[in-house]
């Protein structure tokens, strides 16, 4: 029980199962037991139980590609989540210096305002400095520490809304054609074995299944003797659109390799046979200019005697 236990939880889709489990039990325990904040625990246990019905909708042709896919994704965008992160926490830091005191930038209100900036909000509108007078004072009341003055103000708003430009098109425009190109690529990679994913997708849910409930079905399921698998004539060679592309890429190449080969020995017949050719009429050329050189000898003999 404890090896079935172990097996079951190295899969991170069976920990997410587990976990919303938990935590649907721990909601109707808190609402028992009327302890606060009753409304913040019952909506994590909601949106863990939601998110892991996704486990069991893997399982599913209609699901099986879309869920490997997602998974495939959120694998790939390690490294770009680092850098979102590195863009993210920069950004509010360098908000909270220039703002300082600014409600939309106290605390974690930061990190929720340069979230809305990643979104494509510029949220112009928190870059306004509301400037009033203070009497019998040259200086202004702004509502931000160490800007107390008219021009100091006007300069800050400019320099706030010139950096908010600059982060969203960094964000907008780089970072996210980035990422529709790291998507479009796990994309690719997961289709080029469709029917694989689904079956494999769907194994993995089997397996799951196997390693929660197995110890209370029959031997003759869980380990049958015989196994036997069925599939349409048509998916047996069913591939995904990139790799049948490949294997088209390759057959015509080996066909056009095998017709170059042909064509360049069919040249290198004909070349020996117009040099065989070539070489016979020289060799018949040579013996001509023998004979009509003995002949002229011949005749110049006789003019010589005569």
């Amino acid at each position: 029980m404890r090896e079935g236990a172990f097996v079951y939880i190295r899969f991170g889709w069976n920990v997410l199962v587990l976990v919303s489990y938990t935590l649907v039990v721990v909601s109707v325990l808190w609402i028992e037991l009327q302890l606060k904040w009753q409304n913040i625990v019952g909506s994590i246990a909601l949106a863990a139980i939601w998110t892991a019905s996704i486990s069991q909708l893997r399982g599913l042709k209609l699901f099986g590609a879309i869920v490997a896919t997602f998974v495939e994704i959120i694998g790939d965008m390690n490294g770009f989540m680092c850098l979102l992160a590195i863009f993210w926490l920069g950004g509010a830091m360098s908000f909270k210096v220039l703002l300082p005191g600014s409600p939309d930038f106290h605390n974690a209100n930061a990190l929720m305002s340069i979230w809305m900036m990643v979104l494509g909000d510029p949220i112009v509108d928190a870059f306004e400095i509301t400037v009033a007078a203070i009497p019998n004072s040259t200086l202004v009341d702004t509502g931000l520490h160490g800007i107390n003055t008219v021009y100091h103000a006007n300069a800050t708003a400019v320099v706030a809304k010139i950096l908010s430009v600059i982060f969203v098109f960094i964000i907008m425009i780089v970072l996210l054609n980035q990422l529709i190109a790291l998507m479009g690529e796990s994309y690719g990679r997961v289709m080029e074995n469709y029917p694989v994913e689904i079956v494999r997708s769907r194994a993995k849910v089997i397996l799951d299944l196997m390693d929660l409930y197995g110890h209370y079905l029959p031997n003759t399921i869980v380990y049958p003797k015989w196994l036997h698998v069925l599939r349409p004539v048509s998916a047996v060679n069913k591939d995904g659109h990139v790799k049948a592309l490949k294997r088209e890429l390759a057959e015509t190449r080996a066909l056009l390799v095998s017709k170059i080969e042909d064509q360049e020995e069919y040249m290198s017949k004909q070349m020996d046979r117009m040099n065989e050719d070539f070489g016979n009429k020289t060799d018949k050329m040579f013996v001509l200019l023998k004979q009509m050189h003995e002949m002229m000898m011949v005749e110049k003999v006789e003019k010589e005697e005569t």
